[in-house]
């Protein structure tokens, strides 16, 4: 249904902004945007309405208007505590380009079960046609950004 990817094979491989007012000298505006975006935290409602109605279709069909990343966490993962500040730099880079939510496994069971999460942290990622990919781990960053460029085909 999805494929997997490790790290050795990534090797190879939103929200908003917010005007930061500013005037010149002579008074000429000179607003600056201020990216503002972070992920976005989904429950087993909002998933099926943003990503994949998993109890209504029985093959994957992304219902998102972007390409997505989904961060499956849970709070007392501290490998995912460390995640959280990799992937809220990549919803910064990426804003206007993919969406980035993250999914708490513990309050949010049938989502994880759905796509199989048994080990955290778990990043999947949703291109806008094709299977998702999970990524299953804690890496650098860049092996994110090689995933998102190669399997969501965002540069």
């Amino acid at each position: 249904m999805f494929i997997f990817i490790s790290a050795l094979m990534l090797t190879s491989c939103g929200n908003g902004t917010a005007d930061k007012d500013r005037k010149n000298e002579k008074g000429e505006d000179t607003a600056e945007k201020v990216v503002s975006a972070k992920p976005s935290a989904l429950d087993e409602v909002a998933f099926r309405q943003k990503v994949f109605d998993y109890e209504n279709e029985k093959e994957f069909k992304f219902l998102g208007d972007k390409p997505c990343v989904i961060d499956f966490y849970a709070d007392w993962c501290a490998p995912c505590r460390r995640l959280s500040p990799i992937l809220e730099e990549i919803a910064k880079e990426y804003d206007g380009k993919l969406n980035v939510y993250k999914i708490n496994t513990d309050h949010n069971q049938n989502v994880s079960a759905y796509f199989n999460v048994t080990s955290i942290p778990a990043v999947l990622l949703c291109p806008m046609k094709g299977q998702p990919q999970m990524i299953v781990g804690l890496y650098p960053k860049q092996e994110y950004v090689n995933a998102i460029h190669k399997v969501l085909g965002v540069e």
